[in-house]
């Protein structure tokens, strides 16, 4: 339960619980979520009848909150309008709880419908029957729930059965009767969602989604429209994986979450429909990087005809929906975001790749804020990149008119990783700001902008953001020979910027536990600038270091995965075990993947710095999670 838990906590989604932590004592199990005042979905809609367009919204919410929760690999499974809760103000969204076995208050109702409510008539006809339960069971609970939103019934009548038995063959075999004032096309999805067999459901949460959006009139995702041709179900085998869950598609075609059955790990097949898609550039290019703010490509084969390119499946959301979700990031978070992306645009290009596609929907970022590259479907593969190379790429193609740079909007340039550049300046610019620098509703105008416009300063729409107009301002420059030299350079202006911006305010505790001599002292020397007459404690295997930490207060531990006597994993677990309040805890390491990353996260583990330990990135890092310390400087 801790770690479908701390699966859950990384989708990071306004309609999921917000976990702050989860704990395992012997046979006891807690889960801590951030307080809501709410009450069930089924005592409000008792309380007054939702009209026709809340319930699609509510019903929508709640479809996208287990699509994000498929997207970590986790089915709820027990879906009913008790586990759905809904805040007291009316501006704020709904919680899908249940995971976990999480309850709502214990003096709440709990049903309209009395003692029916005791046979579990929203559960999908397989969780009944104990047999395999996939994302379809989910799609059967997010109907049978709009079902009732819509009818003030359950799902499945239930009235007149004489015992158990009778109730449950009902639940078993019964259909949904159609509802008075429905669509054609939801009266289709309910009668889909029903069914017995979960292989003629829909076999998304997305297709479900689609069809809500269309319903509200709402621009819709595209299921089905976008990716023309066959689409892989719950529990298919393609090649050595099997289907999880569907996570999105495009013009290329589709991505799913899947499980390596030789290597028993989580992993996403991005598979192309679109002749015209070149997924051998992507996969060449992506194979050609190993960096840890960059994802990393598996394997590329065939299915029936078809490529499918095997990449690692990065827990979190992308940049664009946290923004839309969440409030502004602190300035010292913003930084340390901006360096992660720049790291990775900087290994890309080393290695003579364009990413041409920038956007904050191209990045991942997790409850942490550690960020990742991804989707290379735009990407130029070149030769290595040199400072006289400004000019190089291919043609322009396919581009988002929002982060377009200003020499591919006129046609006068062609891809390159100045043009990279430009579409990072345009991302920080909305990270800082929450708004784009060019807002346009029309494609010629917003490409008119980027050639002719001269953006706002950072600082007049966002004051506490003023560290960060130098850098922006030079990468948004018109002129591709006026940005920064690369994205190594650009680097170095941000984190110049960074350490004249903020101050320390009090002594940090420091505990480095790394056994490579030569490494731990120059962590430690790294560290010098945050210890403002605190120390740093070094220890060199993990016994010492597990003594240090259980004996003594530290505000960060920096923990090797490989060392004598104990491993830091096995540190790690038993510091989790024991302590009350862990430590922020970065973990180093020559070699962990993202599977190893994702059981050290579900541990507690903050954020992994790999070697050799990029300085800039190390900096950024500590300094992201000495936030509440910081403070801006002041002129001497």
């Amino acid at each position: 339960m801790e770690r479908e838990a701390r699966l859950l906590g990384v989708a990071h989604h306004p309609n999921l619980p917000f976990l702050l932590d989860a704990r395992v004592d012997g046979d006891d199990a807690v889960l801590v979520y951030h307080h809501t005042s709410t009450r069930t979905l089924a005592s409000a809609a008792a309380l007054a009848r939702p009209s026709r367009r809340r319930t699609i919204e509510w019903t929508r919410q709640i479809a996208s909150a287990l699509q994000a929760a498929h997207a970590q690999g986790i089915v709820h499974s027990d879906l009913r309008p008790d586990v759905v809760l809904v805040p007291l103000e009316r501006d704020r969204s709904l919680i899908v709880h249940g995971f976990g076995r999480a309850r709502t208050n214990d003096d709440e109702e709990r049903s309209t419908f009395g003692d029916e409510l005791e046979y579990p008539v929203y559960l999908a006809p397989e969780v009944l029957l104990g047999e395999p339960v996939d994302v379809r069971a989910d799609v059967y609970g997010v109907l049978a729930v709009l079902r009732f939103l819509l009818t003030g019934q359950p799902p499945v009548d239930l009235s007149g059965a004489r015992n158990a038995e009778e109730a449950l063959g009902r639940m078993l075999t019964g259909t949904w009767a159609r509802v008075e004032g429905s669509s054609p096309r939801l009266d289709e999805l309910m009668a889909a969602a029903s069914s017995r067999d979960p292989k003629a459901r829909p076999a998304s949460m997305l297709e479900v989604i689609d069809v809500l959006d269309r319903e509200l009139g709402a621009a819709t995702h595209g299921v089905g429209r976008d990716a023309d041709g066959p689409r892989f179900m719950p529990s298919d085998v393609v090649g050595d994986f099997v289907i999880r869950a569907e996570l999105g598609s495009g013009g290329f075609g589709r991505v799913y979450l899947a499980t390596d059955r030789r290597l028993s790990r989580d992993v996403a097949l991005k598979h192309f429909l679109d002749g015209r898609s070149k997924p051998e550039n992507e996969g060449r290019a992506l194979a050609r990087v190993r960096h840890a703010n960059v994802v990393q490509v598996y394997a590329l084969f065939h299915h029936e005809g078809q490529p499918v390119l095997v990449h690692e499946h990065v827990p979190g959301e992308s940049l664009d929906r946290r923004l839309a979700a969440r409030s502004r990031p602190t300035p010292v978070v913003v930084g340390a975001v901006l360096d992660q992306i720049l790291a990775g645009l900087s290994a890309i290009h080393e290695a003579g790749i364009v990413h041409g596609d920038l956007k904050p929907a191209n990045v991942v970022v997790d409850d942490d804020w550690n960020a990742k590259l991804i989707d290379f479907g735009l990407a130029t593969v070149q030769g290595q990149l040199g400072a006289d190379d400004a000019s190089s790429g291919s043609s322009s193609g396919a581009l988002t008119p929002a982060y377009c740079p200003p020499e591919l909007a006129a046609g006068t340039g062609s891809r390159s990783w100045r043009s990279d550049l430009y579409s990072f300046g345009v991302l920080a610019f909305e990270l800082a700001t929450g708004r784009l620098p060019f807002e346009h509703s029309g494609v010629t105008a917003m490409l008119h902008a980027h050639i002719s416009d001269s953006p706002s300063r950072v600082s007049a729409l966002a004051p506490a953001m003023a560290t960060f107009d130098s850098l922006i301002a030079a990468c948004l420059a018109k002129d591709p020979s006026a940005r920064p030299p690369s994205a190594a350079a650009a680097r170095k202006l941000l984190a110049h910027a960074m350490r004249a911006s903020v101050m320390f305010r009090r002594p940090r505790r420091f505990l480095v536990v790394e056994d490579d001599t030569m490494l731990a002292e120059t962590l430690q020397d790294q560290l010098e600038p945050f210890v403002t007459g605190g120390e740093v404690v070094l220890a060199h295997d993990g016994d010492a270091g597990l003594e240090l930490a259980l004996r003594e207060r530290f505000d960060l531990v920096l923990l090797d995965l490989r060392l004598p006597r104990r491993s830091g994993v096995e540190l790690l677990a038993e510091l989790r075990a024991t302590t009350a309040e862990l430590p922020t805890v970065v973990v180093i390491s020559g070699e962990a993947s993202s599977e190893d990353w994702r059981l050290l996260a579900s541990m507690g583990a903050r954020a992994i710095l790999f070697k050799p330990v990029d300085p800039i990135l190390f900096e950024t890092t500590i300094r992201r999670f000495l936030g509440s310390d910081l403070a801006p400087s002041t002129p001497p």
